[in-house]
């Protein structure tokens, strides 16, 4: 046998093991290919020819056991040679082979400790932020040594490994330990690692001066943290960081509300005041594109499961300063809008609601080009409004006085986001108000209670109210004007539906629009007509019932026949009619025309007071028909001018002048409107003490009280206010001392009065007795039920 012929047959192959089995060697593949095991016997390894042979196809024998004839592993020792060889042989060659084999492995680590070393040089120099980035959280990476590699591979097979063993029970830390650092708890590769106040304030003052993003990326994966803990919902999403207690969640939160927005904007070189951003322009916006966008989710999330109002207040604060970076992301901007939107328009609290439309304001005026999405900015604008207002329409079924300061905030509001891009909001507008119009066209022509319920409702009454103060804040060029006619003719054509008494509420609120849409625009809209309608109500007809308070039109669109036989009713009536004509006529008393305007007014009101039998409304009207005949007056002595009618120029001049130097009737209606608006304020605020109106209460009548003469048996009756016990324990000396008084008036009487006389009082004493009595014994009783 020739140890160094099978030794060169060994290591010419690529040998990844070496086992040694009872003086036979295992040859295994690291390809794992199943190859053709041979036999080797003490023939074929004598001839140097066929070892020769062997050394050459080393890829035919890359795995060589001891088989039986079989193909199966023999257990018995066989004999390599002819002439034979021992076992000391075959270990002194695998001492060999094994000590040549761990020659290569060492040298394969240094050589890789060597390239791992001078790649980290070079990091250093190329980019030293990533660099700075591991020295601080990854120490071990960057203090890599060869030497580290060669102690490695010389630890003997059969040392024992030191294996990390965690706890089995992990104590989380209280909110008062949350600056010490938890015992027991080992993170692996950063995650669920606890946060503690010491951490959070190192966050605080490595923010404003932190060039990098290092930190804010921190911060941002803290916050992501924190909503985990508040969130309900398992997203399967492993987090890096742990918050236990809740001193940490609001330090966290704290954190990012107060400093983030500021660090952000500066590290991205955007001013506090700029209105305009451009990602593309950023260097390092692709770096914190990721991890803000996180953030902002995160933000949503917990925006969408506080309930405290002051919650979120503080957070719609911080949402409104991250709304320029809200608008880079196009597919966070729907959820964003439906959320403020429903805070708009369902918040009990009205700082609540004015933040919400404070960041739906922001998020549709700021301007962010985002050069995925180009049409991002506008698709989100016509989103808002469709949200808005349908969410306006929802919450408009029923009004009542809680209700009514919120429709008009939201009224008010939805008016300026529709103002905000007048030609983008044109075709919705449209679209709206010709739904309005089909309404009524069906209401119209179908004349069933369905299409007529569809349009005489609170829904429908509100959208006109809308339109109608969005048409009122538009000038003269605005592409919204030319919606001003079908919106008056569909307001026009309501009134006309079902022009009776019991619809007069609704007719005084379309009316009121009307009449601010014409003093707003200056467009002229006939409004007199359908106000002197009413008066051709019959007055004089007496009323069955008596209403205790006055009725109030602003949250009424119908009254029930019970009402209608009401005197409160009829009152109300004159009062809306009093007040609908003094509004009208002095928006109109500048006019050049006004003098022919009034005269069919003039007309009915003279035939009104002829017919009418009630004093107080003929005294109202009478007050009507003096105001507008002496600003009638006025108008003609004023209007004796050259230019002719086709002059419109020269008209808007005279109406101009005439405006700035005041009319009488719009004088009046000054004075009248502030005494109303005081009244009013008094009646909602329940302080309307010596009004008119108060609701009378009915005293009992007190009881004449008597001279001591005359009610001396009265004293020895008990009071209601005296117990039994009192009673029961009087003195004897006192009972006498009582008797002694009533001797001395009998006596008395007896001397100045006649007998009979005396029988008679005496009767109607002892009635009045019995009555007061009586009246006690009830009182007492009720007090015991009571």
């Amino acid at each position: 046998m020739k140890p160094k012929a099978l030794v060169s047959k060994i290591n010419s192959n690529p040998v990844k093991s070496m086992v040694k089995n009872d003086g036979a060697i295992k040859e295994e593949d690291s390809s794992g290919s199943g190859s053709d095991d041979e036999d080797l016997s003490g023939e074929e390894l004598g001839d140097e020819s066929e070892s020769s042979g062997m050394e050459g196809d080393g890829d035919d024998d890359d795995c060589s056991d001891l088989e039986g004839e079989d193909g199966e592993e023999s257990d018995e020792p066989s004999d390599i040679d002819g002439e034979g060889t021992d076992e000391g042989s075959d270990q002194a060659m695998s001492e060999e082979v094994s000590d040549e084999g761990d020659s290569v492995h060492k040298e394969a680590s240094v050589s890789e400790g060597k390239k791992h070393k001078k790649a980290l040089q070079k990091l250093k120099k190329s980019d030293p932020e990533f660099y700075q980035f591991l020295e601080e959280n990854d120490k071990k990476l960057l203090q890599f040594d060869v030497s580290d590699s060669e102690s490695e591979g010389s630890a003997d097979e059969g040392e024992a490994v030191d294996v990390h063993v965690p706890p089995e029970e992990l104590e989380g830390a209280s909110d008062e330990s949350d600056y010490e650092p938890e015992e027991g708890v080992e993170t692996v590769h950063g995650v669920n690692k606890a946060i503690t106040l010491q951490m959070v304030e190192e966050w605080q003052q490595q923010l404003p001066d932190d060039k990098s993003i290092n930190t804010m990326v921190e911060v941002m994966k803290a916050f992501h943290a924190a909503v985990q803990r508040v969130d309900s919902e398992e997203d399967g999403d492993i987090s890096e960081y742990k918050v236990t207690g809740s001193s940490v969640f609001n330090a966290v939160v704290r954190l990012c509300v107060v400093d983030l927005p500021l660090s952000l904007r500066k590290m991205l070189k955007i001013s506090p005041e700029a209105t305009h951003f451009q990602p593309s322009k950023c260097k390092k916006w692709k770096k914190i594109q990721g991890s803000l966008k996180r953030y902002l989710t995160d933000l949503l999330k917990l925006l969408s499961g506080v309930s405290s109002e002051n919650i979120l207040r503080v957070l719609l604060k911080h949402n409104h300063q991250m709304i320029i970076f809200w608008c880079a992301f196009s597919n966070l901007k729907k959820p964003l809008i439906k959320h403020l939107v429903k805070l708009w328009s369902t918040s009990e609290d009205d700082t609540v609601r004015i933040l919400s439309f404070l960041c739906l304001l922001r998020l549709n005026s700021t301007k962010t080009v985002d050069q995925s999405n180009p049409g991002s900015s506008t698709k989100s604008y016509e989103t808002t409004l469709k949200i808005m207002y349908l969410a306006y329409v929802q919450n408009t079924k029923f009004v009542s006085p809680s209700v009514l300061p919120g429709i008009n905030f939201m009224r008010q509001s939805l008016s300026e986001m529709y103002a905000l891009n007048e030609a983008g909001a044109y075709p919705h507008v449209f679209m709206y108000i010709r739904q309005l119009a089909i309404h009524l066209r069906n209401a119209i022509t179908l004349k069933k209670k369905e299409s007529v319920q569809a349009v005489y409702n609170w829904q429908f009454v509100n959208s006109l109210h809308l339109w109608a103060k969005l048409l009122a804040i538009t000038n003269e060029k605005s592409p919204l004007r030319p919606l001003l006619y079908p919106l008056v003719q569909v307001a026009i054509g309501t009134v006309k539906l079902i022009p009776t008494a019991q619809y007069y509420p609704l007719r005084f609120h379309i009316l009121r629009m009307l009449i601010q849409l014409s003093s707003e625009t200056g467009v002229f809209i006939p409004i007199l007509p359908f106000l002197i309608e009413i008066l051709h109500f019959n007055f004089n007809k007496k009323h069955t019932k008596v209403s205790m308070k006055p009725m109030n039109f602003n949250c009424i669109l119908r009254l029930s026949k019970s009402q209608l036989q009401e005197n409160g009713f009829k009152d109300a009536v004159m009062d809306a009619v009093y007040e609908h004509i003094f509004m009208y006529l002095a928006t109109e008393s500048h006019r050049i025309g006004f003098p022919d305007l009034v005269i069919p007014l003039c007309m009915e009101i003279r035939k009104f007071n002829k017919t009418c039998k009630v004093a107080n409304y003929c005294r109202k009207m009478k007050q009507v028909l003096e105001k507008v005949e002496e600003n009638a007056k006025v108008i003609e002595s004023h209007r004796k001018v050259s230019f002719s009618v086709h002059d419109r120029n020269a008209i808007l001049e005279w109406e101009t002048n005439m405006k700035n130097k005041g009319t009488p009737l719009f004088k009046f209606w000054e004075s009248y409107n502030k005494l109303n608006a005081q009244k009013k304020a008094k009646r909602e605020t329940g302080t309307d003490k010596g009004d008119d109106f108060e609701i009378p209460v009915i005293k009992k009548p007190k009881k004449v009280e008597k001279n001591d003469k005359e009610t001396g048996p009265v004293v020895l009756f008990p009071s209601s206010d005296e117990s039994e016990e009192e009673i029961k324990f009087w003195k004897e000396d006192d009972l006498e001392e009582e008797d002694d008084e009533p001797k001395k008036v009998k006596k008395l009487k007896k001397k100045k009065l006649d007998p009979p006389v005396k029988k008679i009082k005496v009767e109607e004493d002892d009635g009045e007795l019995m009555n007061s009595a009586a009246d006690i014994v009830q009182d007492l009783n009720i007090s015991e039920y009571d």
